[in-house]
């Protein structure tokens, strides 16, 4: 069952602030923003392409 969740971007300055975010709503405990990287985050774009975060600038 897929979990939805939604942010506004337009309150956050940055991926390092999406990160953070995201870490506190699926509760990862830190691990999002851990020196040690075992999460890859990926979106869908507009064209139905995969991205990783960070790939574009976030402006």
């Amino acid at each position: 069952m897929p979990i939805a969740r939604s942010v506004n971007l337009t309150q956050l300055r940055g991926y390092d602030e999406l990160i953070h975010k995201l870490d506190q709503l699926f509760e990862f405990g830190g691990q999002l923003i851990s020196s040690q990287k075992n999460w890859l985050i990926a979106y869908t774009d507009y064209e139905e392409d995969i991205m990783l975060v960070g790939d574009d600038p976030w402006e």
